[in-house]
């Protein structure tokens, strides 16, 4: 499967861009406000560069968002083909049914492991010879 999630680094700079210009402000003037050189807000934004975490916490701050908006892999809805929106919201549904399977399996088995039964198919009950006291339904 193609993968259609962004890397944290691409995401941080396509929302760091975003959420600055969403505040009509210029590298410059975010630059001023937390104190770095608006060649160094370029070199973040075109990817040379990577903020140390108290500096994202104080562009951050002059943005007046939470830091995890800059590091949410987004996509563009007015661009963005149907593909990869359906993609995108793929892979967040398969990442949620991958983790609650294998939590309903590791129950299951759990469950099995502290009871200690068979469990038997119903088709199957005629067959064998579990008192229907010992038998667990299948589902």
């Amino acid at each position: 499967m193609k993968n259609y999630w962004k890397s944290t680094r691409d995401s941080f700079i396509e929302n760091l861009i975003k959420y600055r210009t969403r505040k009509n402000m210029s590298q410059r003037e975010l630059s001023g406000e937390i104190g770095k050189s608006s060649a160094y807000i370029n070199q973040v934004e075109a990817g040379l560069s990577w903020p140390d975490a108290e500096t994202i916490d104080d562009i951050c701050e002059v943005l007046e968002i939470p830091q995890n908006f800059l590091f949410i892999p987004s996509y563009n809805p007015e661009s963005d083909s149907n593909d990869a929106r359906r993609a995108y919201i793929k892979g967040i549904i398969d990442d949620i049914f991958q983790e609650t399977e294998a939590e309903l399996i590791e129950s299951g088995a759990q469950y099995l492991r502290r009871h200690e039964k068979k469990v038997v198919i119903p088709s199957q009950r005629v067959h064998h010879h579990i008192p229907p006291e010992e038998q667990i339904p299948f589902i």
